[in-house]
C-alpha cells in the first residue's frame, strides 16, 4: 500500500464508524472510539505538510556536513559569514540561495555556541517586550531603523557644552546640538562599533606583521577602549 492507498482506507473507516454508530443503542465502543482515533491521527500525519520535516532533516545533514568541513570551531565565524551574506542579499532580496546562505549560518554558529531553540524562543520573548516599549523612528524603506535611545545622565549636557550651547536653553536648539564639535574635538560612540575593532585589529596586524590582534579578546578592546574614554579630557562646562 502506498500513501494514498493508505489515506484513502483510514478515511474509509472512519467514514462507516460513525456512519454505523447511528445504528447502535450505545454508540461505538471504547475500543472502537480509539480506533477511530487512530485512524484520524494518522489521516493527518499522512497529509500534513511535510515542509517542516524536510527543514529539520536539511538543518540536521547541514549540521553533518559543517561539522566534517569546518570541524571543531566556534560560532563567531560562521556569524561573521553571516555579516557578509546578509549584504548580499540585501542587493539582492528575491535570491532565495542568499537566505538559504543565511538560514545554514545562523543554524550552524547557534549549534556551534551551544544554544537550544527553546532558549532562543525565551530571549525573543524577553526582547520582543523590551523593543515594543522602546521609541522607534519613522519607518524608511531600504533603511535599518534603530530605536531611539534614551539620554543618559551626562551625555546631552557634554553635546550641548562642546557646541556651545547654554544647557538652559529653549528645545530649539536640540537640531543641531548632536552635529557638532570645536576643532580638535571629535564626537564618538561610547561603546566601539564593530567596524572600530575591525579597524584597529587590522592595523595592529600590519603594525606586527602577524595575527597578534587575534590573541586578544573582543571584550579586553572594548575595555581598552572605556578605559582611553575616561582618560580624555573633558569639555569645560
Amino acid at each position: 500500500m502506498n500513501n494514498q492507498e493508505l489515506i484513502a482506507f483510514a478515511e474509509l473507516a472512519i467514514r462507516q464508524a460513525y456512519e454505523c454508530q447511528d445504528d447502535m443503542p450505545f454508540g461505538l465502543s471504547e475500543e472502537e472510539q480509539a480506533e477511530v482515533r487512530l485512524f484520524e491521527i494518522a489521516v493527518a500525519a499522512l497529509t500534513a505538510d511535510p515542509v517542516e520535516d524536510d527543514r529539520e532533516t536539511v538543518r540536521a545533514d547541514h549540521a553533518e556536513w559543517s561539522q566534517t568541513t569546518f570541524g571543531n570551531v566556534g560560532p563567531v565565524g560562521p556569524l561573521k559569514h553571516l555579516a557578509k551574506e546578509a549584504e548580499e542579499a540585501a542587493d539582492i532580496p528575491g535570491d532565495l540561495s542568499e537566505w538559504a546562505d543565511m538560514q545554514f549560518l545562523l543554524w550552524d554558529a547557534q549549534r556551534r555556541a551551544g544554544i537550544t531553540d527553546e532558549q532562543i524562543t525565551r530571549a525573543m520573548i524577553e526582547k520582543l517586550a523590551v523593543n515594543k516599549a522602546r521609541d522607534w523612528p519613522e519607518p524608511k524603506d531600504g533603511e535599518p531603523r534603530m530605536h531611539i535611545k534614551a539620554e543618559n545622565d551626562n551625555t546631552a549636557q557634554q553635546y550641548e557644552a562642546l557646541a556651545g550651547f547654554d544647557p538652559a536653553g529653549g528645545p530649539e536648539k536640540t537640531a543641531i546640538v548632536h552635529h557638532v564639535a570645536p576643532p580638535g574635538w571629535q564626537l564618538v560612540p561610547v561603546e566601539p562599533t564593530e567596524e572600530m575593532v575591525a579597524a584597529w585589529r587590522k592595523d595592529m596586524n600590519q603594525s606586527y606583521a602577524g595575527e597578534f590582534s587575534e590573541k586578544i579578546g573582543e571584550d579586553e578592546v572594548v575595555f581598552a577602549y572605556q578605559a582611553m574614554l575616561e582618560a580624555a579630557p573633558k569639555p569645560e562646562v
